[in-house]
């Protein structure tokens, strides 16, 4: 009998496609045939067929037990919202002859998006989404109501644009992935690496803009223009190599990871930090309407490095997610960053030290829409500031600090503003037909 060793890692590779099948329990034998972790990329020496005698490190235990519990309560299809890949759709054809400018539009503080019409119609916003590996997500709502057509020999879930009009730019006859919803609160649709991959993709923060051209960037320096590196499962993403106080990690680049660096449990295990990771909120997986996770967090002991950026003692958040680490908005609004897919090169730009992210004052409390699109309290925390001074779940937020709740003023980034300046945030809530006024004073979690 062919014995398998497993680690962490490969076993993160061979649980990652069976996590994305649309099932809600996932069943040993799916962990133990070879089939699977041939599929994946993992060498067995079997027939795929053959039940193989597998040897489990102590880390890969704990990713078996994680993944199980992971994958049992939550369907994927939730899961991985921004990370699952659809179907392949055909290439986007840029027609660039000069550099187009697009002006952006963030939204919850620190996303970037852009506006665009569809057959004339809209505007629309769409997410500029690296950190998923598809060309064009569009939400089933807004195809329904534009009344969108499969492509000639296409059926679901795939539609036919004729015209998308994002900003100078003009694109004729492409093809969106339709599904229910975005995982993003007001986003109509993405755009996601896959869309980029000919042409070379500049996300401005500081200056607010989004930038298309055909050129190349030139040799990586080891400073601003570094190489790329395949991340995820079959390389579906991209990032950087990074060193964390001394560990070498794959940060992959996400535009829509509203936070500083989040990182799996393994990967954090080798870190050094200041003091132990504490509880400090929820974590909504694949978006705001998306499953929630707890989310643990702590300064880490030294710095963090790619190519010549500098990220002095970043408080790294860690969440069950299926890469190692991501860099997400919050500190990638410092650049101008800039990813060639072609030559897999990115360049940033900006103050190449990024000072220790401020201490970190928790709310413990998770605000999302429902259907309907009110903002209601979807998690509180036990023993959080939330919860000790009374908010309760399910409870409808009509106000935050005197203004309408909406994603600018109770999604999850403006929260963890407010939290940061330490001083009482009022809350305006509805419950059982009353009005209540709520004031919630952050604890401080992370010196």
């Amino acid at each position: 009998m062919p014995t398998l060793v497993l680690n962490s890692a490969s076993l993160a590779t061979g649980l990652w496609p069976m996590a994305k099948k649309p099932f809600v329990l996932a069943e040993v034998g799916d962990i133990l045939r070879g089939d699977r972790f041939s599929s994946a990329g993992i060498p067995t020496n079997t027939s795929g067929t053959t039940f193989m005698k597998v040897l489990l490190d102590s880390r890969a235990v704990a990713s078996i037990v994680r993944t199980l519990v992971f994958t049992s309560v939550f369907s994927a299809r939730a899961v991985f919202a921004q990370h699952g890949a659809p179907p392949n759709l055909p290439p986007v054809k840029f027609d660039l002859v000069r550099p187009v400018t697009i002006p952006m539009r963030m939204f919850d503080q620190t996303r970037p998006g852009v506006e665009a019409m569809i057959n004339g119609r809209g505007p629309y916003l769409f997410a500029i989404e690296t950190g998923g590996p598809y060309s064009i997500v569009l939400d089933a709502k807004v195809a329904a109501a534009l009344q969108l057509k499969p492509p000639s020999g296409g059926a679901d879930p795939v539609r036919s644009i004729e015209s998308l009009q994002i900003g100078p730019l003009s694109l004729h006859n492409v093809a969106a992935f339709v599904r229910d919803g975005t995982g993003l609160a007001g986003v109509d649709g993405m755009l996601g690496l896959a869309m980029f991959k000919e042409v070379l993709l500049t996300v401005d923060y500081p200056r607010r803009q989004v930038r298309l051209e055909r050129d190349s960037l030139p040799a990586a320096n080891g400073r601003d223009v570094i190489p790329l590196i395949h991340a995820g499962t079959g390389g579906m993403l991209i990032g950087v190599q990074s060193d964390f106080a001394g560990k070498p990690v794959q940060l992959v680049i996400d535009t829509q990871g509203g936070t500083t660096i989040m990182c799996n449990p393994d990967a954090a295990e080798e870190f050094p930090f200041v003091a132990a990771a504490v509880g400090s909120g929820q974590a909504s997986i694949g978006g705001a309407g998306g499953p929630g996770v707890t989310v643990t967090s702590a300064r880490l002991k030294g710095d963090a490095r790619f190519g010549g950026v500098t990220l002095q003692r970043p408080i790294v958040n860690v969440v069950p997610i299926p890469l190692e680490c991501i860099i997400g908005t919050e500190l990638l609004a410092n650049f101008s960053t800039t990813l060639d897919q072609k030559t897999m090169r990115a360049r940033f730009v900006g103050n190449p030290v990024v000072p220790p992210t401020p201490s970190q004052y928790t709310v413990g409390v998770s605000v999302a829409p429902d259907s309907s699109g009110a903002f209601r309290v979807r998690v509180v925390r036990p023993g959080s500031a939330a919860d000790a001074a009374g908010i309760h779940v399910g409870d409808e937020v009509v106000e935050v600090d005197g203004k309408p709740a909406g994603l600018e003023t109770a999604g999850p980034s403006m929260l963890r503003m407010l939290a940061a300046t330490g001083r009482s945030i009022r809350f305006k809530v509805r419950r059982d037909g009353r009005t209540l006024d709520v004031d919630v004073k952050p604890r401080l979690t992370i010196e």
